[in-house]
């Protein structure tokens, strides 16, 4: 196997000089041809060619930089007439002049990563091609005044970034109909409003605008990084971002109309990095030390006093208190490992000082409809327990509870015989099973939407179902060391 894939790439590196290029391809004589060249050049010589020719990427620029090919425009050019390209997939354009950018580009068939940087840019054509291939757009430091609403017509598009431009104004529902949106950067604009969220973002970038407030009407959001920067927020942000189960980052600094972090921030089981530095704050509610934080920054906060006490969740990596005035603290490296305390003088916590924290810290841990049902079909209360599962835990949740990984390898299942009662637990991503007395694998196994690995071995397994949903996202299955005698073809089903 090896020897035959090195054949095929001294024979892919034999070919591509052969076939570039001795005569121009199409796609290069399309390209002189809009660029008015006076002498053709080969263009696959840039490295911007596949092994027949076809232009599939491009990097157009006023000045290139050294060692790194690109093609050098000084004026300005109508790119109303750029060829149509069949096999490009990446274009980038930087710091040539565009004032309108016209629907051509919005025509190319496999066109996937589209960059426009640094080139004035303020209209973007309203006629967008509905069948584009289009995933990411990055238009960033440009001069663009209107939000794109058109873009909700590029079905894959899942990562937008508009940073450093001048849009203005609220960005209205609209918004919500982008279908595929994961990631949306929006820094440095003049956005102003409320932002609508959707059910499919899970990046958002709104560093330094004029926001005010956030709505999400879903139910179930996978968004897990938020980042608030400098707007206009006040404590009624919370209201939404309390929806927000899923969150690992969250950014709100320099937001000066926050004066009060409500006790439900506890709650956030996966979050891993918070800033909460330049607000109005006068204290930090006692939850937040339940929390297993990465990165912990309260910096320039300077209506606050804070009484540190060690985290829950252990250890931190990485916190800043600088202008923050540190009432009392304990042993600081068993709070933070990487700190900075600024210049004030600071004491050491008295007992009453860590107990009048610690017994404001609420208990509020709520087994999830998941957790009963398992721990019910298990007959063992193993699920619910430890409220910060990390990768070695056999049963991990998301923030809203739901299960989303078991590996049950480490326990005996020998009285599991019922396999047929195992939950329908809708975003179960990993299923780990073994030595347990199933003789066969239950159907709800391939009606599970989101379960994409499944293990099963070590049992007494023979008999395998008939696979009746085709809707199944599996795309990892071990059944090894068990009692199969026959090939189990139902899988060409899923």
């Amino acid at each position: 196997m090896k020897f035959h894939l090195f054949l095929i790439f001294i024979i892919n590196y034999l070919i591509k000089p052969s076939l570039g290029f001795t005569e121009l391809s199409e796609d290069c004589k399309k390209l002189n041809n809009f660029l008015n060249n006076t002498q053709e050049i080969n263009y696959c010589d840039y490295d911007f060619c596949d092994i027949y020719g076809n232009i599939n990427k491009l990097i157009i620029r006023k000045n290139c930089i050294e060692n790194v090919p690109c093609i050098e425009i000084k004026n300005k050019i109508d790119f109303s007439f750029f060829p149509i390209f069949p096999e490009l997939k990446d274009l980038y354009i930087e710091s040539i002049e565009i004032d309108f950018l016209p629907n051509v580009f919005f025509k190319l068939p496999k066109l996937t990563q589209f960059n426009i940087m640094n080139t004035g840019m303020t209209e973007i054509s309203d006629e967008i091609e509905i069948n584009s291939s289009l995933q990411f757009i990055d238009f960033n430091n440009n001069n663009i005044k209107k939000f794109p609403y058109q873009f909700k017509n590029i079905l894959n598009l899942y990562r937008l970034n508009l940073s450093f431009n001048n849009i203005t104004g609220v960005i209205t529902d609209e918004i919500l109909q982008f279908p595929a949106l994961k990631e949306l950067v929006l820094m440095n604009n003049n956005i102003s409003g409320e932002l609508c969220i959707n059910d499919t973002l899970e990046r958002i970038f709104v560093n330094n605008n004029k926001l005010s407030s956030l709505s999400y009407n879903g139910i179930y959001s996978p968004l897990y990084s938020l980042d608030l920067v400098n707007n206009k927020f006040n404590n009624a942000v919370f209201d939404t971002i309390l929806k927000f189960k899923n969150l690992q980052k969250l950014d709100l600094s320099n937001n000066i109309y926050i004066d009060f972090i409500p006790q439900e921030i506890g709650s956030f089981s996966e979050l891993r990095d918070l800033n909460l530095s330049g607000l109005s704050i006068h204290k930090l509610p006692s939850n937040i030390f339940k929390l297993k934080l990465n990165s912990f920054y309260i910096e320039n906060n300077v209506y606050l006093s804070v009484k540190l006490i060690q985290f829950r969740g252990g250890i931190v990596t990485y916190c800043s208190f600088i202008n923050t005035y540190i009432n009392c603290y304990n042993n600081i490296e068993t709070i933070c490992q990487n700190y900075a305390l600024g210049f004030n003088g600071y004491k050491v916590c008295s007992y009453d000082d860590v107990m009048e924290v610690f017994n404001q810290i609420t208990n509020d841990r709520i087994v999830s409809q998941d957790c009963e049902k398992l721990n019910k079909f298990l007959n063992k209360p193993l699920c619910g327990e430890n409220p910060y599962p990390d990768d070695y835990s056999e049963i991990i949740l998301d923030g809203y509870g739901n299960i989303i990984y078991i590996n049950l390898a480490s326990i005996s299942l020998s009285n599991i015989t019922d396999i047929d009662s195992f939950p329908l637990l809708s975003k179960l991503e990993h299923l780990d099973l073994k030595n347990s007395n199933i003789n066969k694998l239950p159907e709800i196994f391939f009606e599970m939407p989101s379960l994409k690995y499944l293990k099963v071995y070590s049992t007494n397994l023979n008999e395998i179902p008939e696979i009746k949903s085709s809707n199944s996202l599996l795309e990892y299955i071990d059944l090894s060391e068990n009692k199969i005698n026959e090939f189990p073809y139902q899988f060409v089903n899923l």
